[in-house]
C-alpha cells in the first residue's frame, strides 16, 4: 500500500528526473536543428510555443542557478534507496558484481 504522501513524492521525483532529461532532449535537438542548417530562432518558436516546455525549461533553468538543489536531494535519497542494495545482491548472485 501507498501512502499519499509516498505517492507525492514518487510523483515530485519523477517529475524532476523526467523534466531534467526533457531538458536534456530539447538542448540535443536545438542543436541538432540548427547545425542542420534550421533557422535558430523558427526552432526555438517551435520548441517554446508550447506554455508547458517553457515553463519547464524555466524551472530547470533555476534548478541550475540554484546549484540543482532538488537534484541532489533526489540523488542522496535515490542512492539511499534499498534497490541499490538489492541491486548489488543481484549481480553477486548472477555474478555482474
Amino acid at each position: 500500500d501507498q501512502s499519499f504522501a509516498d505517492e507525492t513524492d514518487l510523483d515530485l521525483a519523477m517529475e524532476q528526473v523526467v523534466d531534467a532529461a526533457i531538458y536534456q532532449v530539447l538542448i540535443a535537438a536545438f542543436e541538432t536543428f540548427v547545425e542542420s542548417g534550421f533557422d535558430p530562432a523558427v526552432v526555438a518558436l517551435e520548441m517554446y510555443a508550447s506554455k508547458e516546455l517553457a515553463e519547464t525549461a524555466r524551472e530547470w533553468a533555476a534548478e541550475q542557478a540554484g546549484a540543482y538543489p532538488t537534484f541532489e536531494r533526489l540523488r542522496s535519497q535515490a542512492l539511499a534507496h534499498p534497490l541499490n542494495e538489492a541491486e548489488e545482491e543481484l549481480k553477486d548472485i548472477v555474478g555482474g558484481g
